[in-house]
């Protein structure tokens, strides 16, 4: 909280008044600065406990860089549904999560907050999405994430589906330990 010095000399002046006894004099033997009092006073408000949070999912950019600022330099941006992530406000502010990424300093400008500058963080993220929803988001972005290099810091993997298709590649599998197990397993059926 900000002190307002015009309200703090008011309050000051009502505050000496009161002390006062009738006849004008002071209760106190020695009465300091009031002001000063509620400068000091003010001095002493105890910090905010850092959070440990470095992981952000369903995050606006705000939020993250708050986190980056008053809690840990160090943030994971990531979800195994890639649908929360690419759908979030976030998304529309990838030149300044590819500052974040880079390593770059980001000065963070508020008109009702303190404006702050970002410097030593650093970002990570991992991102699973199904294709689709991928061509989604690149369809939304029209094609922004690419031409900004926000996907050009992605190692992209998209593996061939698997469903319905489990070939050996010509792995030979050998029968003999097959073999001793299904009779092993006649044996304990039969009671043997």
């Amino acid at each position: 909280m900000m002190l307002n010095p015009s309200r703090l000399k008011k309050d000051c002046s009502e505050m000496k008044e009161s002390r006062k006894t009738e006849n004008g004099v002071s209760e106190v033997n020695e009465i300091n600065d009031p002001l000063q009092e509620l400068i000091e006073h003010e001095a002493k408000q105890p910090q905010r406990p850092k959070a440990f949070r470095v992981i952000y999912e369903d995050s606006t950019l705000e939020a993250l860089t708050f986190g980056l600022k008053n809690d840990s330099p160090y943030a994971y941006l990531g979800s195994s549904e890639g649908g929360v992530l690419t759908n979030s406000a976030l998304m529309s502010n990838t030149p300044v999560l590819n500052a974040i990424w880079s390593g770059d300093d980001v000065t963070v400008t508020r008109k009702t907050t303190d404006s702050y500058t970002l410097s030593g963080v650093r970002l990570t993220t991992h991102i699973m999405i199904q294709p689709q929803t991928l061509k989604r988001f690149m369809d939304k972005s029209q094609d922004i994430v690419r031409d900004n290099g926000f996907l050009s810091r992605f190692l992209v993997c998209f593996p061939m589906p698997r469903s319905g298709c489990r070939k050996t590649n010509g792995i030979r599998y050998e029968k003999e330990f097959i073999n001793q197990f299904n009779q092993r397993i006649e044996e304990l059926l039969e009671g043997k």
